[in-house]
């Protein structure tokens, strides 16, 4: 009945949804805690769609009710944000703002959906679009706030999916720790939410009591969760504010609310919002992109340096090849791209050296070429250089590998296989046919401070959610060199020998930047190749 309603209101049939949620209450004690939220939001949606505002707010004040007394703070979100669009509707904008702020607030308390993927699957887009009203309700009077809220929303999204991968990456022990504790979890769960189904229509004296158990079980469910969580050793919150800018640089960037797109510029003591191209005039990316550099010309010529923040379509547009004046921007900036990762670990500087890690399949002779020049560059510079190379490369080692400032890879990256964390990502192939993937990179415990994966698609177009550079941030890495299409293997050679060159720069994406540009008047393709950073 619960799916019945649903469906009806999602098209347009509000009587049908209404009496379908009529059918489902007529047995109160067959109406599981999860299928109960549904039906009250069924009735709120409905209300709001007959105008019976008044209605709906009962039905989401109930459902809000409901959801702290069963601890599922889904529930207590959605009826968070119908509030918001209760008051967005009778034109009540500062009760709308704090109705999302609650809403927002409650999603750092949202934990558990690690545990059940399926949920973590069916809420992105509802989060995504209540982000974006609540910016676009925020943006004219406080528009940091409103790029805040945007900001924040894509590193609580990203880190939801990795704390997912990385269970799939622990090691046996402590994934049989995790199991059992989840296994517990739900099992506890289940007698939590039977309990609370049993409530409806009991006697005050039968609820005082069930109200007991309902506590004796909820405790044993926190401390379950507790256990489980702990295994994974992600407690650190989701920053707020754009973080941290050095001098000289600016951090531009690009985000979709509900009518058009904003962009911003933020550098170490100013900010800078506006909005972007009129909604008709938005009709591509590139167009978006573009509007962006013209928008903030004046903040961008007088840094150096610049960290593109851009997300959804535009992040898939190479903003280091746009024309800034008569030249590539790349010309002028060293530019790197924000990812929206929160960092799970950090990383310091160290002198460990260079790990190199060669054509493991055998299969690119490219690629032992590239790197036997770069060792060459680095021997003369009296680095320390590490080699993995051939069938030395397997998994184990490359998990057991020493803590060193930088990994270079040089050999080839493979697609996926999709999951729900990782859509269009690729994987590195090592010998023995295996394959290092994201969650074994998240899992690591001495990732490196910077990384080069000077494959094909390291860090391909089409990812939506985790990749292989993502992966690399959030153990800890600083930097990293990725490729978002196919790279042909002169071009790979010749940027690698010249970012390893005794005159370039040290820093990877001032290197990274410096091999572009040699690339660039050899006609080779220098734009596939990025620098991203948390």
């Amino acid at each position: 009945r619960s799916i019945e309603a649903l469906a009806a209101l999602q098209e347009g049939d509000v009587s049908a949804a209404l009496k379908a949620v009529a059918k489902a209450w007529k047995d109160p004690k067959a109406v599981r805690p999860d299928v109960a939220s549904w039906l009250w939001i069924v009735e709120a949606r409905a209300a709001m769609l007959q105008g019976r505002y008044g209605a709906a707010r009962t039905a989401f004040d109930r459902l809000d009710a409901f959801g702290a007394r069963t601890g599922l703070v889904s529930a207590r979100w959605r009826a968070a944000v119908g509030r918001a669009e209760i008051y967005l509707a009778k034109n009540k904008s500062a009760d709308a703002e704090r109705a999302f702020s609650e809403a927002e607030a409650l999603l750092d308390e949202e934990r558990s959906s690690v545990l059940f993927p399926s949920r973590l699957a069916a809420l992105p887009h509802a989060r995504t679009q209540a982000a974006r009203q609540y910016a676009s309700l925020v943006f004219d009077h406080n528009p940091r706030r409103a790029v805040e809220i945007l900001e924040r929303h894509q590193r609580r999204r990203l880190r939801g999916f990795a704390r997912i991968a990385r269970v799939d990456a622990l090691p046996p022990q402590r994934r049989a720790q995790w199991d059992a504790a989840a296994v517990e979890y739900a099992d506890l769960r289940d007698t939590f939410d039977r309990l609370e189904a049993g409530r409806w229509g009991e006697s005050p004296a039968t609820a005082m009591q069930t109200e007991a158990q309902k506590r004796d079980v909820e405790a044993e469910v926190r401390e379950s969760f507790d256990r489980a969580i702990t295994a994974l050793d992600d407690e650190s919150p989701i920053e707020r504010g754009l973080g941290a800018i050095p001098q000289d640089t600016l951090r531009i960037g690009a985000h979709r609310i509900i009518d058009g797109w904003i962009g911003y510029a933020a550098d170490h003591d100013t900010f800078h919002a506006k909005r972007l191209l009129p909604p008709a005039d938005q009709t591509s990316a590139k167009a978006i992109a573009q509007s962006l550099l013209r928008t903030f010309e004046p903040q961008i010529a007088e840094n150096n340096r610049l960290i593109i923040a851009a997300y959804d379509e535009v992040a898939q547009i190479d903003f280091h090849s746009l024309p800034f004046g008569e030249m590539p921007l790349l010309a002028s900036h060293v530019i790197t791209y924000a990812t929206a990762t929160p960092h799970l670990t950090s990383k310091q500087p160290s002198s460990n050296g260079v790990l190199i890690i060669r054509d493991p399949d055998g299969s690119l002779p490219a690629a032992r070429d590239a790197a036997s020049l770069i060792e060459r560059s680095l021997a003369k510079q009296d680095l320390n250089v590490i080699r993995l190379a051939g069938t030395s490369v397997t998994r184990r080692a490359l998990l057991a590998a020493p803590e060193v400032d930088r990994w270079h890879w040089a050999g080839h990256a493979r697609p996926t296989e999709p999951s729900l964390f990782e859509l269009g990502s690729s994987r590195l192939p090592v010998s023995e046919s295996a394959h290092l993937t994201v969650g074994d990179v998240l899992a690591f415990q001495n990732a490196p401070r910077e990384v080069v994966l000077a494959a094909c698609e390291t860090a391909p177009a089409n990812a939506t959610n985790l990749d292989l550079p993502r992966a690399f941030l959030l153990a800890g890495s600083q930097t990293v060199v990725a490729t978002r299409r196919p790279v042909r293997d002169v071009d790979a050679k010749a940027l690698a020998a010249a970012m390893y060159e005794p005159e370039a720069p040290k820093g990877l994406a001032d290197a990274l930047r410096y091999a572009q540009l040699k690339l660039m008047k050899h006609k080779g393709d220098w734009t596939t190749f990025r620098a991203m950073v948390p």
